[in-house]
């Protein structure tokens, strides 16, 4: 992704960590048995 973003409209501003950190779901599951 570039630098500014898509369309330089903000999303995506500050490099490919915060793009990374924007593209990842977190999710937890717990299993009782």
């Amino acid at each position: 992704m570039p630098f500014a973003g898509r369309k330089q409209s903000g999303y995506g501003t500050g490099g490919i960590g915060y793009t990374m950190h924007d593209m990842t779901q977190k999710k937890m599951a717990v299993l009782k048995f």
